[in-house]
């Protein structure tokens, strides 16, 4: 009788200390975003990752308590399989809901990002920024939502978080283009450049800005947004000769640019005051 009671205490106490893992772990499941991972990992890899683990600690767990409560007999161990065995169901059925909404991921991202939208018109960039987020942990390859939360940031001045969006961006394109030259437009790929460059102007990086637009032009030589800041940028920095060179591109690229009589004057005067 003194053996039955001590035995059903500790399967009582076991069960609950397993309770607190699961407890913990399956927040987790909510909870866990891309970046704990690796960003480009699918959200059904994510899951198979974590369960894993969960699994790996129960394992852990029960090898610990059997080897403790050996002396008390195979009662406790079939007892205490039979109970990690209906956890681990359960930690799989959630992670089975989880993993199924890839079936209706794209309408779970797209009603997301009208979501995110809608709040960045109301101003409300903060809530906006977490549902990009969102959507990314959704999609790891989804160049919209990363493109859209570069400009969040880029807006709100966060400045070093666009950069790393930026980046992250550009790193994720390079590398599917160099599997699949036909996979993206390379505009694509420029414009990233072009926001890039943008960043490092606003904190005056304007030698890192200059590269990144030239490497937007080296994509598409007549664009004139492109062109129009590669000038801007080489008056600032006083390289007279450089915007004279892009000048003269956006002039065959768009003769009639309303623009183009300001800047030869300004090239003019900045070369003029150069010695010689």
């Amino acid at each position: 009788m003194i053996l039955n009671i001590i035995v059903w205490s500790l399967l009582v106490i076991s069960f609950l200390l397993i309770l607190t893992i699961v407890l913990r772990k399956f927040p987790l499941l909510a909870s866990i975003n891309i970046e704990q991972i690796n960003a480009e990992r699918q959200a059904e890899l994510k899951q198979k990752i974590l369960h894993d683990k969960f699994k790996r600690d129960l394992s852990r767990f029960f090898g610990y308590f059997l080897k403790f409560m050996a002396p008390i007999g195979h009662f406790i161990a079939d007892k205490a399989h039979l109970l990690y065995d209906k956890l681990v169901n359960l930690q799989q059925s959630h992670t089975k809901i989880v993993v199924q909404t890839k079936y209706d991921l794209d309408q779970q991202v797209d009603i997301l990002l009208a979501e995110a939208e809608d709040l960045t018109r109301k101003d409300e960039l903060v809530k906006a920024e977490h549902k990009y987020i969102e959507v990314i942990g959704l999609d790891a390859k989804n160049f919209k939502a990363y493109e859209l939360l570069a400009d969040n940031y880029f807006v709100r001045e966060n400045n070093e978080d666009a950069e790393q969006t930026l980046l992250h961006v550009i790193k994720l394109k390079n590398q599917l283009l160099k599997h699949d030259k036909d996979a993206l437009p390379q505009a694509e790929l420029a414009k990233n450049y072009y926001s890039l460059a943008s960043v490092y102007q606003k904190i005056n990086e304007n030698d890192r800005a200059l590269d990144y637009l030239e490497q937007a032009l080296a994509i598409e030589p007549a664009n004139p947004k492109y062109l129009d800041k590669i000038i801007d940028l080489c008056i600032m920095t006083k390289d007279g000769s450089r915007a004279a060179i892009f000048c003269r591109q956006l002039e065959a690229s768009n003769p009639s640019n309303k623009k183009l009589k300001d800047i030869k004057e300004q090239i003019r005067d900045l070369v003029s005051d150069q010695p010689a």
